[in-house]
């Protein structure tokens, strides 16, 4: 990641302390940024061998400088300080790591949900339904070509939004430090909307080139087309019932445009399925499907592609 600089003032005006779960790609992002920025945070750990004085990542950028970082590291059912804990993890684990967690877990802590997929909001709500929420999505493209060693393959955006908001004089600080992590960042009124749009994204390219065995840019094919037409089509129908207001045309494009500025990466779902792990199917396309059947809305194509990945991974 490209750092960002904040003068020494800035830093030290920051007393909130920042917790992130896992190991992930992602998380290592966040963590070189929290490094870069001179944040006060620790990694949440599961497997007890890692917690570790000496426990140690390396961080490669998008220019391909190294950096190698040593975060604080806590066993996750063992963590109590923090005021922020960040979650960019899969959405299966969402629920199951708040839970180990959850007697730890204070009031006025701010939970943020960073993933793909829809329906960790509606576990959590119900799950610590007086803590302060954000969800957020973003576009950064990173791996681990090795378990202590994050590649990031491309810069993003991110939006966020606020589920549940805190006091209001926490707002503006908290924003703040959320925006610094993975800029540019864009704060939305309401971010469902945002996510339904990440959501169509996830729902056409992670499928299809993981049934597929395909990078990404491959599905601009045009035996490719028709599929990709149906499954953004029924999403359509979905939002529209909901409300918002979107054109089929649009998230077409948005699509295609992913497709495009993504061609050479292979898709999340589709490492999963190579390497043999749990997929975010049910949070993705399965998503789409409860919500059309909940609504009366045809759900053909996101079916038939749930479907397909879940046969997939019973071959494992």
């Amino acid at each position: 990641m490209v750092p960002l600089s904040l003068s020494s003032d800035t830093q030290s005006k920051n007393s909130l302390k920042i917790a992130i779960i896992g190991q992930g790609a992602i998380g290592g992002l966040l963590a070189s940024q929290c490094h870069n920025l001179g944040y006060n945070y620790q990694l949440l750990l599961r497997n007890k061998t890692l917690v570790k004085p000496n426990f140690s990542l390396q961080i490669e950028d998008i220019r391909q400088q190294v950096t190698q970082i040593q975060p604080k590291t806590c066993q996750i059912d063992q963590a109590k300080n923090f005021d922020l804990l960040i979650l960019p993890i899969k959405a299966y684990q969402v629920l199951a790591a708040l839970k180990s967690m959850q007697k730890n877990i204070q009031p006025h802590q701010v939970i943020v949900l960073l993933h793909n997929g829809m329906g960790t909001i509606e576990q959590v709500k119900q799950l610590l339904p007086d803590n302060p929420c954000v969800a957020a999505t973003t576009s950064y493209g990173a791996f681990k070509p090795a378990p202590a060693y994050v590649k990031q393959t491309g810069l993003g955006e991110t939006h966020l939004g606020w589920i549940n908001s805190p006091e209001p004089e926490q707002v503006e600080e908290i924003e703040k430090i959320l925006t610094n992590l993975l800029p540019p960042s864009s704060w939305h009124q309401d971010i469902t909307i945002a996510l339904w749009n990440k959501l169509t994204i996830n729902a056409v390219i992670n499928p299809l080139t993981a049934i597929h065995n395909i990078k990404n840019g491959e599905l601009n094919e045009r035996k490719y087309t028709g599929e990709i037409e149906k499954t953004c089509s029924e999403i359509c129908s979905i939002m529209q019932q909901l409300n918002y207001s979107v054109q089929l045309k649009d998230l077409l494009k948005r699509v295609n445009q992913v497709i495009e500025k993504t061609a050479n990466n292979y898709s999340s779902m589709h490492q999963d399925i190579y390497h043999g792990r749990k997929t975010e199917i049910e949070y993705i396309n399965g998503y789409v499907v409860q919500k059309g059947k909940e609504l009366g809305v045809g759900v053909k194509a996101n079916q038939e592609l749930f479907n397909q990945i879940k046969a997939l991974e019973k071959k494992q």
